[in-house]
């Protein structure tokens, strides 16, 4: 179960070792040295980002490994975990932190978007081929 979620794990961590550079690279040019302050937000965002995934997939995995139908409610509590966890870092980040907030929600939001793209190819093509087999 878990060597088959290391392919997809390992093209996520590879997809977050692109983001977080170029989102830094870009709020850089547009905000100014002030985004050099987002660099450790960014790291920690990809790392909680890739660990809330990579658990997501081996669920998605063992629920798929059983060869049942993988209930639109577990993709349904999925995104909505995962929403509730960003607001909820969103929240703590402004009061805890207050700097930069607007630059840290574009990072939560790259992020946030990126993964669920990721996930949700990554979850149809394997339904599709559980349906073709």
């Amino acid at each position: 179960m878990i060597r088959k979620s290391i392919k997809p794990a390992l093209l996520l961590a590879l997809l977050f070792c692109a983001v977080g550079p170029l989102l830094l690279f870009v709020e850089q040019h547009v905000a100014g040295r002030e985004a050099l302050r987002q660099a450790l937000p960014i790291a920690l965002l990809a790392s909680f980002f890739f660990a809330y995934s990579f658990c997501s997939l081996l669920i998605f995995r063992r629920l798929i490994d059983r060869k049942g139908k993988v209930a639109p409610a577990y993709y349904m509590a999925d995104k909505m975990l995962r929403l509730l966890l960003c607001a909820l870092l969103l929240v703590v980040y402004g009061i805890f932190i207050r700097q930069d907030l607007l630059l840290f929600s574009v990072n939560l939001f790259v992020f946030y978007l990126t993964t669920m793209v990721f996930t949700n190819i990554y979850c149809i093509r394997e339904e599709k081929k559980l349906r073709n087999s």
